[in-house]
């Protein structure tokens, strides 16, 4: 499916997404699988306090509209390519007003978890949830109450250890998106050879020889 909004018949949306009937909880949802995504919009429609204004295949594209146009909650995977679900969120975090957000992820590691309640990100659940589940968790997010799927904190509980300072963390989500180490450095105000000395000690503490494999490992591990 293109990204888009998605208004549906009985929701009283009108192109925009804007206008939702009054009462129901205005609902983004991004997620790069186009069935999962559709899955979930369609059992979100058919409750009755719900209105999906908008369903998105990248996070880029949710972020764009989402600054554009209000949405209540937004469901984001924080799998997707390019600008995961947590990217989004700190962008959001930035702008007003925020919607609440939820997380869907595979797994969350420690440092996810601190990174989504740092933003701060109401909900984590896992990418499995049947909708009328998530239809809950949206629910207790609006009205500002937080909600952790069990198995994600037990995993995450359970989790190595992140030997990352949160200054190697930052510069090693900027080389996931594929910034040289000179744009790195301009967007966080250090020297290119600064950056390039945090990328050697991150690889050094994580024992790989280069810096995607160091993304790899902490991909892997849960620390990004």
């Amino acid at each position: 499916m293109a990204d888009s909004t998605d208004p549906r018949p009985g929701t009283g949306l009108d192109a925009t997404g804007d206008a939702a009937p009054v009462g129901r909880i205005r609902v983004a949802v991004a997620e790069d699988e186009s069935l999962i995504r559709d899955a979930l919009a369609a059992l979100l429609d058919l409750e009755d306090d719900l209105a999906v204004v908008g369903t998105f295949s990248t996070g880029t594209a949710a972020l764009e509209w989402l600054t554009a146009h209000p949405a209540d909650v937004a469901v984001l995977d924080n799998e997707m390519p390019g600008m995961t679900g947590l990217c989004v969120a700190e962008e959001l975090a930035r702008r007003s007003p925020v919607p609440r957000i939820i997380i869907m992820s595979g797994k969350a590691g420690p440092n996810e978890l601190r990174r989504g309640l740092r933003i701060p990100v109401l909900g984590f659940c896992t990418k499995g949830i049947h909708g009328r589940q998530l239809a809950e968790v949206i629910r207790t997010v609006h009205r500002g109450e937080r909600w952790i799927d069990p198995d994600l904190a037990a995993a995450a509980i359970a989790g190595e250890a992140n030997p990352l300072r949160e200054r190697e963390i930052d510069i090693l989500l900027l080389v996931a998106r594929g910034l040289s180490s000179a744009e790195i450095g301009s967007q966080l105000f250090l020297s290119t050879g600064t950056v390039r000395n945090y990328i050697s000690a991150v690889c050094t503490k994580l024992q790989v020889t280069n810096k995607v494999a160091a993304v790899r490992r902490a991909v892997d591990a849960g620390w990004l």
